[in-house]
């Protein structure tokens, strides 16, 4: 094979150009040219194009090698086709399969062989076979060297053995084939010119498929090897090419360099017959080809206008015309050719800039920025820019919402069918059935279900159903909804629609719980050809909603076309019979991750591609990114199927598998050419931060070129986490920006702002998209110095207003302001009903009601007796009675088998909490002589209508309190609390109250565990007994009739403990804290009196700070706290002082 070296050919591609449009001239349509990457391929096609006096190729043929394979396989007559990726995957998984049920695979079916095995095996099978590495070399070699070896070289056996049973072929059999042909058939008179351009190096399997065509082809490479000696050793190894000592760089200042024309000085010699490139310059003594161009040697007649002290790189030809930054150049042509050393760097000189930026999104972001500012200054157009990634479709996930927030494109922008609702929902469907339809998975289709314009109804009855039902789960549980009347009834009261869960539930059914892969494929085609799944024909108008749908659609006949290939791949096997958590499986692993490209768009777009398709491409302003360590360069992960010392034995028998040493010479030969591929200017770009705040270091290529370039790091364009506000809505290139820029602005003085900025801002808030945010700002809230912004005094005004003299206060409303004023705030006064997961047991079957209804019903039955010791048993067996008969409505409203099981736990649970109990109760009794007798139950004050178990006529016949009463009235009264600044009044519900003959009382608040203790009731951290004691001495019993109050742990019951009293009035004495003498009670009602009226003050006044303690672990508002907002600026505040 000839060979020519062309040092700076794939800057230009003029010898290319020029060879191309030789064929034309002579209408010779025989020519092939044979590109190492389609970037390369197209950018050169686009350049032969653009060429003066060029209206096409001809019959001039444009290739990569595996698009020339595929055609000579063609050529001569093998009837066989490459298989797909994915039959690639069911031939692996069916080989699998086939050898592990005869025992074969003992050592490689210890993990599962999931979809990620699968890709390692089919990835490991393409690098055997580019190596050279055969089948039968691989079972011949692995012989006695361990289980893993033999069951590998036995599973890629029967993976080439079941290729050739099913008519498929991959290169090496192609080349097996090509070999038999050429073994057999006679020379050609004339053999078709076949040119290799742009390659650096050749597969072993790409050598032979080479050597075994020459009898038909006269094959030819034209290659760049660059000026770099690493490089170069690399090209000389593979194209049989001798080298000489490379010269150093010569030192910096003008006319220092040689001139780019001596290429001979670059190291590289011709094998023989190797031809010399066209732009090289006459005096090397080689002829060159018609009409080729001036040496770049000849810089005086090249007609480039170059920048005060630029020299042209030998690897830049000084033909693309392009007006060069020294730096850039410089940088350029420097670049691993030598030592690093400092390049000077005038400030002027941005040719290279470094973008340091945190996070995925403000990596997009600054690109996007720096994109728009190139545009809108009209220095470029978009086929300008370039951006290379290590991880394109990771970038190009994060960056495709950012750039359309930018109004810019990104081409090659793909996503997977997971991704798109339509599938997912079916995913989401499949995950339904195979949990056996439970709740957590069927809230989430209920919301994917009224996904859209709905969705607000969609989150309403999942909330409904959780309240009302709990987390219901299993098939029958979800079907026997459907035929409830009375949920359909409560749902119609309460303007809920049902319809769309209806639908969904009895789409779910349909689906069996077993059956063969051919139907449970057959469904899911039906289901995706459905105008449910196609969400009728409408069409949105937005054009990024439009775009969603038509993504969506895609995505869905993505799925269907790869459904008719797999059945039309497996006639027999879909016949086997699965589960539907075996299907899951199989679809989730088999059809969601074909890529679903974006729809066909006629604007200009932005390029990604990764670094190794960077090579001979040149752009004016290329951005480098992942920068990061371990992203670029990649770390080079040790295969575990081949071990480096077998990789290495290998290589003894002639098989060129790959190391690290060579993959690292890869990476580094991409950012070479990424480097290169810069016309004008140059973007590295660095995460110093991941998207979670942690630090990321800086790449080994990033610290190379610092070497070079050390000022870059202070010239940093620097974006953090937070989101930067422009200073003037002429700096903002988004939608997001003009939104931030907007908010600065509306907590600004307006006097401060320019007139500019005023009418942008009156213009932002005429269109529709902020008419909302309009409507609820209508009063400014800029006055400045002047005084309260508008709206504050009337707000003040509303809020006394609302919890002014006549409105009654809750009691665990002030308890719930006291343990955070900030929850009061969204519970009682914005009443924000959060969205709950519903627990096993729905909430209104709650354990504490179950024990308060057992309870009362205890004490109503027990009422004029006096219990005693004796008849414990007795007592416990009603107890227990009563529970069971609560206990079968929990069990009739048990919304799954879960629910059951765990009822089971608590009814054994409670029998010993009622035992418990029943022991405390009947200790009190007998140390109090039986004096205290339960009189109210449930009784709620300040409620009007509300009902109460009081055994009023057993209460005492003295006068109540001061405008207290007995009966209803007393009820409906609310306790009226006075100070001197105000009145309240104040509403609560007690759960049980003792007295005895002579009216003097206690109260009781019944709590599941032990509950609050003296101490909290000293300390005024609980207020609720204190309350309720003031409450009764007012409305029922009189003053000066409180004996005590306790909250009772039903599971820990001791009043000692949870319970504080007044001495004289109890008249019994132990050592705690809890009991007190008169001067102490009178002081701590006293206190908590005062703890009661500042607390509706702060009310009162709008104070709805966040609570300075923990955050309570039961608030339902964390969701929507501010606490970390408000403990950053803390933060920032300190940091600033």
């Amino acid at each position: 094979m000839k060979v020519t070296t062309l040092i700076g050919e794939l800057a230009s591609h003029e010898a290319i150009i020029e060879r191309a449009r030789q064929a034309v001239a002579r209408q010779d349509f025989d020519l092939v040219v044979i590109f190492p990457t389609l970037s390369l391929l197209n950018a050169v096609q686009d350049e032969i194009i653009n060429q003066p006096g060029v209206t096409g190729f001809g019959g001039v043929r444009f290739l990569l090698m595996e698009g020339f394979v595929e055609e000579i396989s063609q050529r001569f007559g093998f009837n066989a086709r490459r298989p797909t990726e994915l039959e690639k995957e069911l031939l692996i998984a069916g080989v699998f399969q086939v050898l592990d049920s005869a025992g074969q695979l003992d050592e490689l079916n210890r993990v599962p062989f999931a979809a990620g095995y699968r890709a390692a095996i089919l990835a490991g099978i393409a690098e055997w076979k580019r190596s050279g590495l055969t089948p039968e070399l691989f079972m011949e070699w692995s012989a006695g060297r361990g289980a893993k070896l033999e069951q590998l070289a036995l599973l890629y056996l029967t993976y080439q053995e079941l290729l050739r049973q099913r008519g498929l072929v991959e290169d090496d059999l192609i080349l097996e084939a090509l070999e038999q042909l050429r073994s057999e058939a006679a020379g050609p008179s004339s053999r078709m010119p076949l040119l290799l351009y742009g390659f650096t190096d050749l597969t072993p399997l790409q050598t032979d498929m080479l050597k075994a065509l020459d009898l038909w082809f006269d094959c030819e490479a034209m290659i760049d090897p660059t000026g770099v000696p690493e490089f170069q050793q690399v090209a000389a190894r593979h194209f049989a090419m001798k080298l000489k000592p490379s010269p150093s760089l010569p030192p910096h200042g003008p006319g220092a360099r040689m001139a780019p024309g001596q290429a001979a000085m670059d190291g590289i010699t011709h094998s023989p017959g190797a031809r010399t490139a066209p732009g090289e310059a006459a005096k090397d003594g080689i002829t060159r080809s018609p009409g080729a161009r001036t040496a770049p040697g000849e810089a005086a007649k090249d007609g480039i206008t170059r920048s005060p002290g630029a020299r042209t790189a030998p690897g830049q030809a000084a033909m693309d015309g392009i007006t060069r930054s020294p730096v850039l150049a410089e940088l350029q042509y420097s670049f691993w050719r030598g030592e690093p050393r400092p390049l000077p760097h005038p400030p002027s000189d941005d040719s290279v800039r470094l973008l340091q930026t945190a996070g995925w999104s403000r990596q997009a972001r600054a690109i996007a920025r720096e994109i728009c500012h190139g545009l809108e200054a009209g220095l470029y157009a978009t086929d300008d820019f370039l951006i290379i990634a290590p991880q394109p479709q990771q970038f190009l996930k994060a960056a495709g919402p950012v750039f359309r927030e930018y109004h810019l494109a990104l081409a090659g922008a793909a996503l997977t069918a997971r991704e798109l609702p339509g599938v997912s929902q079916f995913l989401q469907s499949l995950t339904a059935l195979a949990e056996d339809w439970q709740w957590p998975d069927l809230a989430i289709l209920i919301r994917q279900w009224h996904a859209g314009k709905p969705a607000a109804a969609g989150d309403r009855l999942v909330a409904w159903l959780g309240e009302s039902y709990g987390a219901i789960s299993g098939r029958e549980q979800w079907l026997k909804l459907l035929n409830d009347e009375e949920l359909v009834e409560t749902a119609r009261q309460e303007e809920l629609d049902l319809e769309r869960l209806a639908a969904g539930l009895r789409r779910l059914a349909e689906y069996p719980r077993e059956a063969s892969l051919r139907a449970y494929l057959e469904l899911t085609r039906q289901w995706f050809h459905s105008a449910e799944a196609w969400g009728g024909q409408s069409f949105e108008d937005d054009p990024e909603l439009l775009r969603q749908q038509l993504l969506n659609y895609q995505a869905m006949q993505t799925v269907t076309g790869t459904i008719d290939e797999i059945l039309g791949f497996l006639p027999g096997a879909a016949t086997q019979i699965l589960t539907v958590r075996e299907y899951r499986r199989f679809f989730e692993e088999y059809l969601l991750a074909a890529e679903v490209p974006e729809p066909r768009s006629f604007r200009p777009q932005v390029r990604v591609i990764p670094p190794r398709e960077a090579r001979g491409l040149r752009a004016k302003v290329v951005f480098i990114t992942g920068l990061e360590q371990g992203s670029f360069p990649r770390i080079y992960i040790n295969d575990w199927k081949l071990t480096p010392a077998e990789r290495r034995e290998l290589k003894t028998l002639g098989v060129d598998l790959e190391t690290g040493d060579q993959y690292q010479i890869q990476e580094r030969m991409a950012f070479y050419w990424s480097l290169s591929a810069a016309k004008e200017r140059l973007y590295l770009v660095f995460r110093d931060q991941d998207d979670e705040g942690q630090p990321l270091n800086r790449s080994l290529f990033l610290e190379t070129v610092l070497e070079w370039l050390p000022d870059l790091e202070q010239r940093a364009v620097r974006l953090g986490l937070a989101p930067e506000i422009q200073s003037s809505f002429g700096q903002c290139r988004s939608r997001s920006e003009e939104s931030l820029r907007l908010a600065q602005c509306l907590h600004s003085d307006v006097r401060s702002l320019p007139e500019e900025e005023l009418a942008f801002c009156r213009m932002l808030l005429d269109s529709a998209s902020y008419r909302r945010l309009t409507q609820a700002m209508q009063r400014r809230w800029n006055r400045g110095a002047d005084g309260p912004p508008d709206g504050v005094s009337s707000f003040m005004n509303d809020l006394a207003a609302h919890f002014g003299a006549d409105y009654c206060f809750g009691i665990t409303a002030l308890e719930d302001y006291r343990n955070c004023p900030y929850r009061f705030f969204l519970k009682h006064l914005l009443r924000i009903k959060p969205l709950l997961q519903p627990r096993l047991i729905p909430e209104n079957l709650d354990l504490g009601n179950l024990y308060h209804e057992v309870l009362r019903q205890f004490w109503l039955r027990y009422r004029d007796e006096r219990l005693n010791e004796e008849r414990f048993e007795s007592y416990l067996q009603v107890l227990e009675e009563s529970f069971a008969a609560q206990f079968g409505v929990w069990q009739e409203k048990a919304a799954n088998r879960i629910a059951g099981t765990v009822l089971l736990i608590q009814r054994a649970q409670a029998q010993r909490t009622l035992r418990q109990w029943l022991g405390a109760e009947l200790q009190w009794a007998e140390r109090t002589g039986h004096r205290f007798r339960p009189r109210l139950l449930e009784f709620a004050f300040g409620q009007a209508g509300a009902a109460c178990d009081a055994l009023l006529d057993r209460l005492p016949s003295g006068p109540p309190g001061p405008g207290g009463g007995h009966g209803a009235a007393a009820a409906a009264r609310p306790f009226r609390l006075e100070w001197e600044a105000g009145d309240a009044r104040i509403a609560g519900r007690i759960d049980r109250v003792d007295a005895d003959s002579a009216g003097h009382f206690i109260v009781y608040d019944y709590k599941l565990g032990s509950g609050p203790s003296a101490g909290d009731l000293l300390d005024q951290r609980r207020i609720q007994i204190p309350v309720y004691l003031l409450a009764l001495e007012q409305l029922v019993f009189g003053s000066d009739t409180a004996v005590g109050g306790s909250y009772l742990g039903l599971r820990n019951p001791s009043r000692i403990r949870g319970g504080i009293w007044r001495e004289r009035r109890l008249g019994l004495s132990w050592r705690g804290q809890g009991l007190l003498a008169d001067p102490d009670w009178e002081e701590w009602l006293a206190q908590v009196k005062n703890e009661l009226a500042a607390t509706i003050d702060a009310i009162r006044s709008g104070r709805f700070q966040l609570t300075a303690a923990d955050c309570p672990s039961y608030c339902e508002y964390r969701i929507c706290c501010r606490r970390q907002e408000w403990e950053g600026e803390l933060t920032d505040a300190a940091s600033a002082q």
